[in-house]
C-alpha cells in the first residue's frame, strides 16, 4: 500500500475492495490526508461516520543541515521561552539528561503521574491504571531500539526525576507515545526541556521527530509541519450500519456541543 509509484492507488482500491468483503464495518484509526486511501474513502461502503480531522505536527530532519540549523529556525518567542525554561531550573544543581534502554522504574512513575492529572481534572482512562497496560509498557521499554523499538528519556534535578517520556522508532523516525512532568516544577517547563533533548537525541541520529497527534502549542512551538489524519468508522454490510449511525450520532452530538459553547461565549462576550 506504500510502495511508490504509478500502481500504488489502483493497488488501494484493489485492496480495499477485497477487504470490503470480510465482513460489516471497517474501523480505519488516523488515515493520513492526501494519500489514495483517503481519497476513496468519502464515498466507500454503505454508509460513513468519519471523526473530526485531527493534526499530526512533525519535524523533517533532512530539510536542516543539523540541530543548529533547526533551532535557527525556530520562533524569536520560543528561543526566549528556552532560555527563561532554563534560568528557572537551580543554578548550583546538576542537570541530568538520559536516554535509557530500559527501565520499568519510570514507566511505573509515568503511569503514576498519568493518574493524578487524570484524577485533578475530574477524568478517566480505559487503559491508565490496567495492570496489562503496565505490563505491555514494560514489555515495549525493555526492548532493544536498534534499528527500531522503544526508548525513555528522562530529565533528573540533582537526581530527583522531574520529566519522563516514552518514546518509540524506527529506521527514519522518532515518535513521542507518553510524556509525564512533576507539576511542582511546572513553572521551568520541564516537558519543554525533554523535549528539546529528544530533538536532539533524533538529529544525531537522522531521524524525522513525530509529536502524533493534537493541536497543543507546545507541539506548534516545535514543528513546522502538520498533517491532518482521521479516523473512519465505514458500514461495508447491513449489520454494520447500526455502529455507524450511533457514530455519527456521537460525533454530531459533540458538534452540537462544540456549537453552543461557540455560541455562549459569544453572548457573555456582547
Amino acid at each position: 500500500m506504500i510502495e511508490p509509484g504509478d500502481e500504488h492507488v489502483a493497488r488501494t482500491k484493489r485492496l480495499w475492495r477485497e477487504a470490503a468483503r470480510l465482513g460489516d464495518l471497517v474501523m480505519l484509526p488516523n488515515v493520513r490526508s492526501g494519500t489514495p486511501l483517503s481519497g476513496l474513502l468519502p464515498s466507500a461502503g454503505l454508509w460513513r461516520a468519519p471523526d473530526k480531522a485531527s493534526p499530526a505536527p512533525f519535524v523533517v530532519r533532512d530539510e536542516y543541515a543539523d540541530r543548529a540549523a533547526y533551532q535557527a529556525s525556530l520562533s524569536s518567542s520560543m528561543r526566549r521561552r528556552m532560555r527563561r525554561a532554563w534560568a528557572k531550573l537551580p543554578k548550583d544543581s546538576i542537570f541530568t539528561l538520559e536516554a535509557h534502554d530500559n527501565g520499568v522504574g519510570l514507566i511505573d512513575w509515568m503511569l503514576a503521574g498519568k493518574r493524578r492529572w487524570l484524577a485533578g481534572r475530574g477524568l478517566d482512562s480505559n487503559w491508565i491504571g490496567r495492570p496489562d497496560y503496565r505490563e505491555f509498557l514494560a514489555a515495549l521499554a525493555a526492548q532493544p531500539h536498534d534499528p527500531a523499538g522503544a526508548v525513555l528519556f528522562s530529565l533528573k534535578v540533582d537526581g530527583k526525576l522531574i520529566a519522563a517520556k516514552l518514546a518509540t522508532i524506527d529506521p527514519s523516525r522518532l515518535e513521542i507515545q507518553m510524556d509525564v512532568y512533576d507539576p511542582a516544577w511546572s513553572a521551568a517547563a520541564p516537558g519543554r526541556l525533554l523535549t528539546e533533548y529528544c530533538l536532539q537525541w533524533a538529529f544525531d541520529r537522522g531521524l524525522d521527530f513525530d509529536f502524533r497527534l493534537g493541536e497543543e502549542s507546545y507541539k506548534l512551538d516545535w514543528a513546522p509541519h502538520s498533517c491532518d489524519v482521521v479516523t473512519w468508522y465505514i458500514a461495508t454490510g447491513w449489520r454494520g450500519l447500526p455502529v455507524v449511525a450511533r457514530r455519527r450520532a456521537v460525533l454530531w452530538s459533540w458538534q452540537l456541543k462544540a456549537l453552543l459553547r461557540r455560541l455562549i461565549r459569544r453572548g457573555r462576550g456582547t
